[in-house]
């Protein structure tokens, strides 16, 4: 069997990944956590989707992070 968390976020990155603002999608062990990374956690798209998310992932928990995508350095 494989580590949860990891398969948890394997799952929606494959699913989420630029939908609904999401540009990453992380873990974090210490809270037993997938991380899914927008540039605004208000999204009402993301805001409706959030309750299948947490379901989908359960017992693990589901933290939106509020954070501006990554910009190509010149």
């Amino acid at each position: 069997m494989g580590d949860p968390l990891e398969d948890a976020k394997r799952r929606l990155k494959h699913r989420l990944l630029g939908r609904c603002g999401i540009h990453a999608v992380g873990i974090r062990r210490a809270d037993n956590a997938v991380c899914l990374y927008a540039a605004a956690v208000e999204d009402p798209e993301l805001v409706a989707l959030l309750p299948d998310i947490e379901r989908e992932v359960a017992p693990l928990r589901v933290l939106l992070i509020e954070e501006a995508p990554p910009t190509t350095a010149v």
